[in-house]
Protein backbone atom coordinates (compact mmCIF):
# COMPACT_ATOMS: atom_id res chain seq x y z
CA UNK A 1 0.00 0.00 0.00
CA UNK A 2 2.82 2.40 0.86
CA UNK A 3 4.51 1.81 -2.51
CA UNK A 4 1.19 2.55 -4.25
CA UNK A 5 0.89 5.84 -2.36
CA UNK A 6 4.47 6.77 -3.28
CA UNK A 7 3.80 5.91 -6.91
CA UNK A 8 0.64 8.05 -6.88
CA UNK A 9 2.52 11.00 -5.36
CA UNK A 10 5.30 10.58 -7.95
CA UNK A 11 2.81 10.50 -10.84
CA UNK A 12 0.94 13.56 -9.56
CA UNK A 13 4.20 15.48 -9.07
CA UNK A 14 5.33 14.54 -12.59
CA UNK A 15 2.00 15.64 -14.07
CA UNK A 16 2.23 18.95 -12.20
CA UNK A 17 5.76 19.61 -13.47
CA UNK A 18 4.82 18.73 -17.05
CA UNK A 19 1.70 20.92 -16.98
CA UNK A 20 3.65 23.90 -15.60
CA UNK A 21 6.41 23.49 -18.15
CA UNK A 22 4.02 23.20 -21.08
CA UNK A 23 1.78 26.11 -20.13
CA UNK A 24 4.58 28.69 -19.99
CA UNK A 25 3.50 32.21 -20.86
CA UNK A 26 0.17 31.82 -22.56
CA UNK A 27 0.42 35.31 -24.05
CA UNK A 28 0.01 35.38 -27.80
CA UNK A 29 3.12 36.30 -29.72
CA UNK A 30 2.44 38.57 -32.64
CA UNK A 31 3.14 36.00 -35.26
CA UNK A 32 0.24 37.05 -37.40
CA UNK A 33 -3.36 37.35 -38.31
CA UNK A 34 -5.15 36.58 -41.56
CA UNK A 35 -8.25 38.28 -42.89
CA UNK A 36 -10.08 38.37 -46.19
CA UNK A 37 -10.50 42.01 -47.14
CA UNK A 38 -12.34 43.78 -49.91
CA UNK A 39 -9.86 44.96 -52.51
CA UNK A 40 -8.24 43.90 -55.74
CA UNK A 41 -5.05 41.93 -55.20
CA UNK A 42 -2.65 44.46 -56.79
CA UNK A 43 -4.19 47.37 -54.90
CA UNK A 44 -4.07 45.51 -51.55
CA UNK A 45 -0.43 44.65 -52.22
CA UNK A 46 0.53 48.28 -52.99
CA UNK A 47 -1.45 49.76 -50.09
CA UNK A 48 0.00 47.23 -47.63
CA UNK A 49 3.57 47.85 -48.85
CA UNK A 50 3.11 51.62 -48.60
CA UNK A 51 1.54 51.38 -45.12
CA UNK A 52 4.38 49.24 -43.74
CA UNK A 53 6.84 51.74 -45.20
CA UNK A 54 4.88 54.69 -43.69
CA UNK A 55 5.22 53.05 -40.29
CA UNK A 56 8.99 53.41 -40.69
CA UNK A 57 9.79 49.82 -41.62
CA UNK A 58 12.13 49.84 -44.65
CA UNK A 59 10.93 47.40 -47.31
CA UNK A 60 13.56 44.74 -47.91
CA UNK A 61 11.62 42.64 -50.43
CA UNK A 62 8.32 43.07 -52.21
CA UNK A 63 7.23 40.45 -54.73
CA UNK A 64 3.84 41.10 -56.32
CA UNK A 65 3.73 37.73 -58.11
CA UNK A 66 4.34 35.77 -54.91
CA UNK A 67 2.30 38.15 -52.74
CA UNK A 68 5.09 38.66 -50.24
CA UNK A 69 6.39 41.79 -48.53
CA UNK A 70 9.23 41.69 -46.01
CA UNK A 71 10.54 44.68 -44.11
CA UNK A 72 13.90 45.15 -42.55
CA UNK A 73 14.14 45.74 -38.81
CA UNK A 74 13.07 49.09 -37.41
CA UNK A 75 15.28 49.85 -34.44
CA UNK A 76 13.51 51.13 -31.34
CA UNK A 77 10.14 49.75 -32.45
CA UNK A 78 8.04 48.39 -29.65
CA UNK A 79 4.39 48.18 -28.80
CA UNK A 80 2.83 50.50 -26.26
CA UNK A 81 2.05 49.08 -22.82
CA UNK A 82 4.98 46.66 -22.95
CA UNK A 83 6.36 48.09 -19.73
CA UNK A 84 9.26 50.38 -19.14
CA UNK A 85 11.92 50.36 -21.81
CA UNK A 86 14.72 50.98 -19.32
CA UNK A 87 18.03 50.18 -20.96
CA UNK A 88 16.72 47.41 -23.20
CA UNK A 89 16.99 47.66 -26.95
CA UNK A 90 13.93 46.94 -29.09
CA UNK A 91 13.37 46.29 -32.77
CA UNK A 92 10.67 44.80 -34.96
CA UNK A 93 9.98 43.75 -38.53
CA UNK A 94 6.92 43.09 -40.66
CA UNK A 95 5.98 40.39 -43.11
CA UNK A 96 2.85 40.42 -45.22
CA UNK A 97 1.51 37.66 -47.42
CA UNK A 98 -1.49 37.85 -49.69
CA UNK A 99 -3.39 35.72 -52.11
CA UNK A 100 -6.21 36.44 -54.49
CA UNK A 101 -9.57 35.12 -53.30
CA UNK A 102 -11.64 36.67 -56.12
CA UNK A 103 -11.48 39.70 -58.39
CA UNK A 104 -12.57 41.92 -55.50
CA UNK A 105 -11.21 40.14 -52.42
CA UNK A 106 -7.73 39.35 -51.13
CA UNK A 107 -6.59 37.18 -48.23
CA UNK A 108 -4.03 39.22 -46.29
CA UNK A 109 -1.77 37.88 -43.55
CA UNK A 110 0.12 40.41 -41.48
CA UNK A 111 2.95 39.24 -39.27
CA UNK A 112 4.71 41.52 -36.80
CA UNK A 113 7.81 40.36 -34.95
CA UNK A 114 8.81 42.55 -31.96
CA UNK A 115 12.12 41.66 -30.34
CA UNK A 116 14.16 42.82 -27.38
CA UNK A 117 17.86 42.35 -26.83
CA UNK A 118 18.93 40.28 -23.86
CA UNK A 119 22.47 40.88 -22.65
CA UNK A 120 23.19 37.16 -22.47
CA UNK A 121 21.24 35.55 -25.30
CA UNK A 122 20.90 38.31 -27.90
CA UNK A 123 17.67 39.19 -29.72
CA UNK A 124 14.53 37.38 -28.57
CA UNK A 125 10.93 37.52 -29.73
CA UNK A 126 8.74 39.33 -27.18
CA UNK A 127 5.70 37.55 -25.80
CA UNK A 128 2.61 39.74 -26.04
CA UNK A 129 -0.75 39.16 -24.38
CA UNK A 130 -3.76 38.31 -26.52
CA UNK A 131 -5.58 41.62 -25.95
CA UNK A 132 -2.57 43.61 -27.11
CA UNK A 133 -2.17 41.35 -30.14
CA UNK A 134 -5.83 41.74 -31.07
CA UNK A 135 -5.71 45.54 -30.68
CA UNK A 136 -2.51 45.79 -32.71
CA UNK A 137 -3.78 43.74 -35.63
CA UNK A 138 -7.17 45.50 -35.56
CA UNK A 139 -5.35 48.82 -35.92
CA UNK A 140 -3.19 47.58 -38.81
CA UNK A 141 -6.14 46.11 -40.72
CA UNK A 142 -8.27 49.22 -40.07
CA UNK A 143 -5.53 51.42 -41.51
CA UNK A 144 -5.12 49.26 -44.60
CA UNK A 145 -8.89 49.07 -45.17
CA UNK A 146 -9.20 52.84 -44.78
CA UNK A 147 -6.46 53.42 -47.35
CA UNK A 148 -8.17 51.00 -49.75
CA UNK A 149 -11.27 53.20 -49.43
CA UNK A 150 -9.27 56.36 -50.04
CA UNK A 151 -9.27 57.67 -46.47
CA UNK A 152 -6.88 57.73 -43.53
CA UNK A 153 -7.37 57.19 -39.82
CA UNK A 154 -5.24 58.99 -37.25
Amino acid sequence: MKSSAKLLVFILAALFIVSCASSGNRGLTLYGETRVIDGEYDRVFNVTRDYINELGFPIMRANLEKGQIMSDYKEGARLTNMGSAGTKEFRAKFRARMERVSDTQTRLTLEYFPEEKDLHTGWELIEIDMNMARATYNRYFEQINARLQGRTIK
